[in-house]
């Protein structure tokens, strides 16, 4: 059994182990932010996929429009809990086209949030069979009605 100076210890652990975290995080923000090339950025993205929380989400979307950064980017977003990180996915949604919609589009059914499902329905009937096809697959890992 566990003493009660073991799990102290343990406590002391963790939050150290939370400042780091926050720290280096903060220091991946400022990678993304600042005029460093694809390669860091994306580096710093995968990082974040990681130990990012919804402090990196703001940073992050602002990656989703280039085509350098976009995948990146949206991989580190799928996996940062919160309904922030969905919502600057969808968002971006509308902002861009081909084959970056589609990869925002197969991370949002990734995340299988039923908020994304009104922005998704419409794109079953897009002229873009690509965006269609990701569309349908989305709403597929989602699931619930799509009506």
């Amino acid at each position: 059994m566990p003493t009660v100076r073991q799990f102290l210890l343990a406590c002391l652990l963790a939050l150290a182990s939370t400042n780091l975290d926050a720290a280096q995080e903060q220091e991946l923000i400022t990678i993304l932010q600042s005029a460093a090339g694809p390669t860091e950025k994306c580096a710093a993205c995968q990082q974040l996929r990681i130990i990012g929380t919804v402090r990196s989400v703001s940073a992050l979307s602002a990656l989703l429009g280039e085509e350098r950064t976009a995948h990146a980017a949206r991989n580190a977003l799928e996996a940062i809990p919160g309904p922030e990180a969905g919502a600057a996915l969808r968002e971006a949604l509308g902002k861009t086209s081909g084959d970056i919609k589609a990869g925002l589009i197969d991370s949002l059914g990734r995340r299988r949030e039923p908020e994304s499902l009104p922005v998704l329905r419409p794109l079953l009937g897009d002229a873009d069979v690509t965006i269609a096809s990701a569309a349908a697959a989305a709403l597929g890992r989602i699931g619930g009605k799509t009506r």
